[in-house]
């Protein structure tokens, strides 16, 4: 069964998800911002689309958020705290589909999955009904495919958008599709890992379930990315691509996956004395930015062509932006900074307070707020967009 603290992280995560009810041409894009206490939403103006009046910063994807509302409480014993009731936010602010489930996760291709007491079900873009489904575990749909499983520690298999169990659950741990692979883990039953936990054996599936890549790694990246995703032969982290072959033989201490012709590869500075930091290579393993940095984030680089870093100076860490070979764009003079969505980055002035940036580094919405979120087009589905959802 999915977790109340389950759902709650995936609200507060979830700068990235929802339903479509409008074009894309007249969907707004908004940022979830916090000001005494309570969250609204903002347009790229500044100005207020949504009143903050609400508990969680949810964003919008898919044209719906997922929002939280208080139960009325069943009795006047003051310990009794009224549970939570989910629905879906209107880009207008009013909801519209009522906070009714006791669980609700973000729309993604058209479907949004919800719990009314132990049943899982998912809505169509209208709030209506579109599959009744009987397992305790699931996942937003990703091409075409959802994760599920009777329980949500139990063994996990894929469904297609008509409920139909296409795979079946027979894996310790999945991810959704990307670049038309999974990547799926087993339990080893007779090697422990060095915490002494039962090891996983690592490997990828196709649409149809066929193992293309045999569950024989240590690791892998849990997405393809640029036709590639990175792998741990039990020394060194490289990349394999889509049917298996090594692309970059293991040699890097660890590995993050391609966006584009650039990923971040942690590796040991060019004097080698100073331990291990983050570089960038390409697609041949030829490292084009030393390892300089402390933090290297490549989300949005496809969108931006730039790419977020960081260095600890002393105890503070200060963040900035470079392009793809290396060359700093804005300086590393903020406290924390995220990548840019819509043409603008949430930066964090040395008040502790929240603003926007454009890529010239300049304040376009000053930094005013207590806590913010990501600028999002309200009608896009940034679940599925490889630029923007995270991967490891």
């Amino acid at each position: 069964m999915i977790t109340r603290s389950y759902l709650i992280a995936l609200v507060a995560v979830s700068a990235l998800f929802s339903a479509c009810s409008e074009s894309a041409g007249d969907a707004p894009v908004l940022a979830a911002v916090q000001v005494q206490g309570k969250w609204g939403w903002i347009d790229t103006t500044g100005q207020w689309a949504i009143p903050a009046e609400h508990a969680f910063p949810s964003q919008f994807n898919e044209g719906l958020a997922v929002m939280a509302v208080a139960a009325a409480p069943d009795s006047a014993d003051l310990a009794d705290v009224p549970a939570a009731r989910y629905g879906y936010l209107h880009p207008r602010g009013d909801m519209a589909i009522a906070a009714q489930y006791a669980l609700a996760l973000p729309y993604s291709e058209g479907l949004a999955m919800v719990r009314t007491q132990d049943k899982l079900q998912y809505l169509d873009a209208n709030g209506q009904l579109a599959l009744s489904i009987p397992y305790g575990f699931a996942t937003p749909f990703i091409q075409g495919r959802a994760i599920v499983g009777q329980t949500a520690q139990g063994k996990k298999g894929y469904m297609d958008t008509q409920g139909k169990l296409v795979i079946p659950m027979v894996y310790d741990g999945a991810y959704e599709y990307s670049e038309g692979r999974a990547i799926v883990y087993m339990l080893d039953t007779a090697r422990q890992d060095s915490s002494g936990r039962r090891a996983r054996r690592w490997g990828a599936i196709d649409e149809t379930g066929k193992m293309i890549i045999p569950l024989k790694y240590k690791k892998l990246g849990t997405q393809f990315r640029s036709g590639l995703t990175h792998f741990n032969d039990g020394q060194r982290f490289g990349y394999l691509d889509r049917q298996g072959r090594v692309v970059i033989p293991a040699q890097f201490p660890l590995a993050l996956n391609f966006r584009g012709d650039r990923a971040p590869v942690l590796t040991y500075t060019p004097n080698g004395t100073d331990g291990l930091k983050w570089a960038l290579i390409n697609p041949k393993g030829e490292e084009v930015v030393p390892a300089v940095f402390d933090l290297i984030d490549t989300r949005g680089y496809l969108h931006s062509g730039l790419i977020l870093v960081g260095r600890m100076q002393g105890e503070q860490r200060r963040m900035g932006f470079i392009d793809k070979n290396g060359k700093i764009i804005i300086p590393l003079n903020y406290p924390t900074l995220d990548v840019f969505y819509e043409g603008r980055a949430l930066a964090q002035a040395e008040n502790g307070k929240w603003g926007w940036i454009d890529t010239r580094g300049q304040w376009i919405i000053p930094p005013t707020y207590e806590k913010a979120t990501h600028f999002v087009h309200t009608s896009q589905n940034y679940l599925a967009d490889p630029d923007y959802s995270r991967d490891q």
